[in-house]
């Protein structure tokens, strides 16, 4: 659909390529004010202008164990899952999805998950396996600009990994390209990147000044005084990707932060916080690479080696609520494995079809002729952006299994 008001879209498959000339262009569909669940894209999504998502162009509203398989590119806040939150009521929760599909945005704003978070927006739970590229700044392997609310609040970018390469002009890292945290005399924002991890090559392309961050490219906070000031923690996370910029005399690169800015010197050094955070031996000096005005709070972070990494035993990452070890691989997150489409790699893509698969065989009866019954059909939405709907209808065989563009 390309418009939804108050109106849910569960359970959807799309298997047609979406082209859009304007903005809010989705998968499955182009903006909505309610929630998607459980919704799969197996097709391109392709916008000329923003607002550009694998199954959702723009929301208000909360997405829920949704997998887009289809390349997504467009303009500014283009990501695998959505292009853009925004929501000044409610909060709105992107859970349990993932992408499997090459992002690209050219402009800034990019993400594997999420192009361009606003307002009281949450990120748990989700995988990107794929490449995200941008042709400005603000680009990461989960969100790529986490904007902030004026209100006062504390939101959560949690157990969430990256496998993709993510490429941008700076401000560029594994989890998030760029957040900004918020105060002024009447509110102030709260924010965690915690449990998360990045395994993609990270790497911004200008020549001028380039924010790189295993976890973060940049981090903002504010302070209108002792009340009202707002804070960034990031805890518990891990990067083992290359963290490259081409220029030496130019580039800012962190195992865990690119660019730890502070809006003021009244502030304090606590209001970023870094602790338990590691990266891989060779890819970062420092756990940022530069500050400006004051200098964030870091406890226990430091690079280290594989073997290190991978023993379970470095502080931060040997809850087994939270980490799971093996004995060969990195640590995974328990949230990922228990959820089964984001079960780390290599096995992400088979997860992701077999539950593909249950999803919709589950909301689907069929007779002997392998058409939907009445009262169960399967609908798939595409967009046109000038106004006119598209709707499909998917046939599909009892015993046949969906399968992603990534199957091989």
């Amino acid at each position: 659909s390309g418009y939804l008001n108050f109106t849910a879209a569960n359970y959807c498959v799309n298997n047609g390529d979406v082209t859009g000339s304007d903005a809010y262009v989705g998968g499955i569909v182009g903006y909505t004010h309610d929630k998607t669940t459980e919704c799969v894209n197996n097709a391109s999504v392709t916008g000329s202008s923003d607002d550009v998502g694998g199954i959702v162009g723009y929301t208000s509203d909360s997405i829920t164990d949704c997998v887009n398989n289809g390349e997504v590119s467009g303009a500014s806040k283009v990501g695998g899952i959505v292009g853009c939150t925004s929501c000044s009521s409610n909060t709105t929760n992107i859970t349990g999805c993932v992408n499997n599909g090459g992002v690209t945005g050219s402009s800034s704003n990019v993400g594997g998950i999420v192009g361009y978070a606003t307002k009281k927006t949450n990120i748990t739970d989700c995988v990107n396996n794929a490449s995200v590229t941008g042709s400005s700044n603000y680009v990461g392997g989960i969100v790529g600009y986490w904007y902030y609310p004026s209100s006062t609040i504390t939101m959560y970018l949690e157990h969430c990994a990256n496998f993709g390469d993510v490429t941008g002009i700076s401000s560029v890292g594994g989890i998030v390209g760029y957040s900004h945290s918020y105060a002024d005399s009447s509110y102030k924002n709260t924010k965690y990147i915690r449990y998360c991890y990045n395994k993609g090559n990270i790497s911004a392309t200008t020549t001028l000044t380039a924010y790189v961050g295993g976890i973060a490219g940049g981090v903002h906070v504010d302070y209108y005084s002792s009340y009202y000031a707002s804070y960034h923690y990031l805890e518990s996370c891990y990067s083992i990707g290359t963290l490259t910029a081409p220029n030496a005399s130019t580039k800012y690169i962190g195992g865990v932060v690119g660019y730890a800015d502070f809006s003021s010197s009244s502030g304090s050094s606590a209001q970023i916080s870094l602790t338990n955070c590691y990266w891989l031996t060779g890819t970062a000096s420092a756990s940022y690479g530069k500050h400006y005005i004051l200098t964030p709070k870091v406890t226990n972070c430091s690079a280290q080696g594989e073997s290190s990494l991978k023993g379970g035993t470095l502080t931060g990452l040997t809850d087994t609520s939270i980490w799971y070890y093996d004995g060969t691989n990195y640590p995974q997150l328990v949230a990922l494995i228990d959820s089964t489409p984001q079960l780390s790699a290599p096995f992400e893509n088979e997860a992701v079809q077999e539950l593909t698969a249950t999803k919709m065989e589950k909301q689907l009866e069929f007779n002997e002729d392998s058409e939907p019954v009445l009262g169960s059909s399967l609908k798939v939405f595409g967009l046109a952006t000038s106004g006119i709907f598209v709707l499909f209808t998917i046939y599909a065989s009892k015993n046949k299994k969906r399968k992603s563009n990534m199957d091989k």
